[in-house]
């Protein structure tokens, strides 16, 4: 048996590891995340209880009066049912799946926190280093390589009283400018229409003057865009 003080510290430990991966996945977005920093914290806590419990909880059942238990299996199961948790930060939306890194940081995590639950400290650390640095280095080296994969957003908050229909404004602008959303997306609000406009192969400084073009739109009430970095 361990300490509660180790036991607490373990906790810990694994809590700060998850809440680290949370914050690169919040910082990457200006959206609330399905799995953000409080969820990948509490996945990673989550994870070194479980497997706290399945290692340290079944002691006084280990006699031989009692049938002979495997003190892994409960942390096997962790690896499952963290399945479900990933496959609801995944969105598919026609011929697109979003997600998918956000689910596979929650799968990392789950790991992360076992091993801080084992007391690996050094361990679950490096872990965490690699995972950040697989999030955030290779961003840049993976843009570098497969540009045909960066796309452009751009995220028009619309009044919720406006007048008129912001769609066929919002197309006419594109059509003036030459350019072709691969995908438009509506979602309705009572604080005003979030529309979402996705552009492949762009270059930036089209998508500029659509942006100047559009906020000069009555009906618009803010922007956001996600536009690709140049290239050196």
């Amino acid at each position: 048996m361990i300490s509660p003080g180790e036991f607490l510290l373990r906790l810990l430990v694994a809590l700060l590891l998850g809440l680290a991966i949370g914050l690169e996945r919040e910082f990457r977005s200006d959206s609330p995340r399905a799995a953000g920093m409080r969820t990948l914290a509490l996945v990673s806590m989550g994870s070194a209880l479980f497997t706290l419990i399945s290692a340290y909880g079944f002691a006084a059942f280990t006699g031989p009066e009692y049938a002979r238990t495997d003190p892994s299996r409960i942390a096997a199961q962790i690896v499952t049912g963290i399945g479900f948790l990933g496959a609801g930060a995944i969105l598919a939306r026609r011929q697109s799946v979003r997600g998918l890194t956000t689910a596979a940081a929650v799968w990392a995590t789950a790991a992360i926190g076992m091993a801080g639950g084992l007391g690996l400290y050094l361990e679950a650390a490096g872990a965490t280093v690699l995972g950040l640095g697989v999030l955030e280095a290779l961003r840049p080296l993976e843009s570098r390589l497969f540009p045909q994969h960066q796309q452009s957003r751009i995220r028009l908050r619309i009044h919720p009283n406006a007048t008129g229909d912001p769609l066929e404004a919002i197309q006419t602008a594109c059509h003036d400018l030459n350019l072709a959303p691969k995908r438009l997306t509506l979602h309705e609000s009572p604080r005003g229409a979030l529309i979402e406009l996705d552009f492949p192969h762009h270059q930036a400084g089209d998508l500029l003057r659509l942006v100047q073009r559009l906020r000069a739109l009555p009906m618009v009430r803010a922007i956001q865009t996600e536009l690709p970095s140049p290239r050196r």
